[in-house]
């Protein structure tokens, strides 16, 4: 279940976890300040400045697209003649558009999150989740799910998270960018 924070009175405290710490880049201040709703001025700071590392993807694939848009505008013939080639054009720049939206929307998303600096936290069992691309090639997009919620995490971060353990999430609410994690099986000691 989604809670806005979740306060110390309604949940033990978190345990740190040095390895979840080290992998994801949070300190055991960081998760306390999550487990009361809140992002530390570190993480509003890191995702400041990684909000452009974060969005590179969208703008690359805008930018191929937009290229091969341009590209597409003009068909050189045998002759030397010049001739629109319309309906390749339109995808084109139908897809450059999508891309370009599809990084702006994520910026902003990132940037609201900075501004706000509110935490949610999700708790449940770890499943992982390969999507698109050639699984453990170029292209293949790897999730952390607890809940029916996505995380998208590099393969090597996902590999952290054992499938099926029961862990306590704390996350940006609008980017969806993971902030801190506690494992909660190891805690209760099963």
């Amino acid at each position: 279940m989604d809670h806005p924070h979740l306060s110390t009175a309604e949940t033990p405290p978190p345990a740190y976890d040095p390895v979840l710490g080290g992998v994801l880049g949070f300190t055991h201040p960081d998760l306390l300040a999550n487990h009361a709703g809140r992002m530390t001025d570190a993480q509003r700071v890191g995702l400041r400045q990684g909000s452009p590392r974060l969005v590179r993807e969208d703008v690359l694939m805008a930018g191929g697209f937009g290229l091969f848009f341009l590209i597409g505008l003009i068909a050189i013939l045998p002759g030397g003649a010049l001739v629109p080639c319309v309906g390749g054009t339109v995808i084109l720049g139908l897809l450059t558009a999508l891309a370009a939206g599809l990084a702006v929307r994520k910026w902003i998303a990132i940037r609201s999150d900075v501004d706000d600096g509110a935490v949610m936290a999700l708790e449940g069992p770890a499943r992982h989740r390969a999507v698109g691309g050639m699984v453990g090639r170029y292209g293949a997009v790897y999730q952390l799910v607890i809940q029916e919620t996505r995380f998208e995490l590099p393969k090597d971060t996902l590999s952290i998270f054992r499938e099926d353990a029961t862990y306590r999430i704390y996350y940006a609410p609008r980017s969806k960018i993971i902030l801190s994690a506690e494992p909660l099986q190891a805690k209760r000691g099963v």
